[in-house]
């Protein structure tokens, strides 16, 4: 069985070089997180999409995504 899915959004921007960052939370820590990442619990860091966060748990074959909140156009 897969760990538990503890991460959630927390938060993303633009580098003034154009690169994305992208932060995950786990209880209270925040966690940056770059495609190809292994994160504390063995889920490693699939790709990020504009769409979302893709989580792989390798040992199970698990996978989950996070979703992006969608931004409310004006």
């Amino acid at each position: 069985m897969a760990p538990p899915m503890n991460y959630r959004f927390w938060g993303r921007m633009k580098t003034p070089a154009g690169a994305t960052l992208v932060y995950l939370a786990a209880g209270e820590a925040v966690i940056p997180v770059s495609a190809g990442e292994r994160l504390p619990d063995g889920y490693v860091v699939e790709k990020i999409s504009e769409h979302g966060v893709h989580l792989h748990y390798p040992m199970l074959g698990v996978r989950h995504v996070i979703e992006f909140p969608q931004v409310p156009v004006p």
